[in-house]
């Protein structure tokens, strides 16, 4: 595990230090997508959703705590908590069965023992790391001089950002005991960490819900916090909740499974 985490602790410092590098440099970039409503109006709608409002824009170029919100949670960081989390769970349960290491674990002690001793500590290095890093950015933003804040919202990010990286855990974790061999809960993980995105693809309408909320992504990016500044109590409830069951099945199957 610690080489899996070391070589997502670089990663994410190489992040962080473009992420840094890049504030000087927003403005030039921004004024170069600047055009009149006119202008924007003319041109594809999938073209315009990606560049988004010019307000926006102009937002991402005057405001840094917008730039934090929008460029670090919402993007940098928060895309990659999902492959952070398949790293640290896949191999959990799955190594220790392909190199029959298992055996010797289940010889000296209880399965509710190994379970807990092998599960948890993953989850608990990941959510410190998680935490370390979103919290670290506005540290560092503050030290080069920027406006940045510690403001109610970065702190409700953050606590989107537990409750995602839990979530995936214990999913990925779940496919750690279920299979033998640690290729195909990787394939699995990131088959779905690649395709949760394209369920917001199918909206819904007055009578049907659409498949959009099958979608973590925006959650833990923080979408509806920072365009909207509110916080959904019911999806933080639901993904957490699944999140427990999740680590609860994972438990019972290879409590029952055998090796």
């Amino acid at each position: 595990m610690r080489t899996r985490w070391l070589i997502f602790i670089f990663l994410f410092c190489v992040v962080l230090t473009i992420f840094l590098a890049m504030r000087p440099f927003a403005g030039e970039m921004m004024a170069q997508f600047e055009m009149s409503a006119e202008q924007l109006e003319k041109m594809p709608e999938f073209f315009r959703e990606m560049l988004g409002e010019t307000s926006q824009m102009q937002r991402l170029k005057d405001d840094d705590q917008y730039y934090l919100m929008s460029q670090w949670y919402a993007k940098n960081f928060g895309q990659f908590l999902p492959f952070f989390a398949l790293i640290m769970a896949f191999p959990v349960f799955s190594r220790e069965v392909e190199k029959k290491t298992i055996y010797f674990l289940l010889a000296k002690m209880k399965r509710s023992r190994v379970f807990e001793l092998k599960a948890f500590p993953g989850l608990l290095t990941t959510l410190v790391t998680v935490a370390f890093f979103s919290l670290v950015a506005p540290f560092l933003m503050i030290l080069l001089g920027y406006d940045v804040r510690y403001t109610g919202e970065v702190f409700l990010i953050l606590f989107q950002q537990l409750i995602g990286a839990a979530f995936f855990y214990a999913l990925f974790l779940f496919f750690s005991v279920c299979f033998n061999d640690q290729i195909k809960p990787v394939i699995i993980g990131i088959i779905i960490s690649i395709g949760l995105p394209f369920f917001s693809l199918v909206n819904g309408n007055e009578n049907w819900p659409g498949l959009s909320w099958l979608n973590p992504y925006p959650y833990i990016q923080g979408s509806r916090l920072i365009q909207k500044g509110e916080f959904d109590v019911i999806y933080t409830l639901a993904l957490a909740l699944t999140g427990v069951l999740l680590l609860a099945l994972g438990y019972v199957v290879f409590k029952k499974k055998e090796f």
